[in-house]
């Protein structure tokens, strides 16, 4: 038996892109429904895994990396900007989107 190990970083993200991959194939097959309704529900699923709710993967934070040079443009034309390193997902963006959407 294998001694266990943490899964790197590209291992993760190949798991990633797998499941994004296979989600992509099922919703491109689920019949009785029109193209945005399979994108709704592509988009939710995506959503979905990154909140945690597939046993393939665990949670993932959404982070903000603006251009370094963003903030100084933005406060230089009274522009909002994104502060970098801010987490998005503090939430369950599933439920966010098809709130949104009204699903």
């Amino acid at each position: 038996m294998k001694t266990p190990k943490k899964i790197s970083a590209k291992k993760a993200r190949t798991r990633f892109l797998s499941h994004i991959k296979m989600l992509v194939k099922y919703w491109a097959n689920v019949d009785g429904i029109n193209v945005e309704e399979k994108l709704d529900g592509l988009a939710f699923s995506i959503l979905a895994t990154i909140d945690g709710s597939s046993i393939e993967l665990p949670a993932m934070d959404l982070v903000l990396r603006p251009h370094e040079s963003d903030k100084d443009y933005c406060k230089s034309n009274g522009e909002n900007w994104f502060e970098d390193g801010q987490v998005i997902n503090g939430c369950e963006l599933h439920y966010e989107f098809c709130n949104m959407k009204k699903c």
